[in-house]
């Protein structure tokens, strides 16, 4: 049996984002890929009418929508 620690750790990859390293989560069961705008500041965004909600039911508020590309692990 994995410790909460060793699976949580399996979640996260190293990503590089705008010249910026990052955690990145996995989340297989997600339907949509979201990032925070605090990391993408000055990114030109699309209007989205996208409705996303956390596991719990919580409402997570959609600001637009955009192309990013990133690497994870160097790739």
């Amino acid at each position: 049996m994995a410790t909460s620690k060793a699976k949580s750790a399996e979640l996260y990859a190293k990503a590089k984002l705008n010249g910026q390293n990052i955690a990145c989560i996995f989340d297989s069961g997600a339907v949509q890929s979201i990032i925070g705008h605090k990391l993408v500041p000055d990114a030109a965004l699309l209007s989205s009418d996208v409705k996303l909600f956390a596991a719990n039911g919580t409402p997570i508020k959609i600001i637009g929508a955009m192309t990013v590309n990133f690497a994870i692990e160097g790739r």
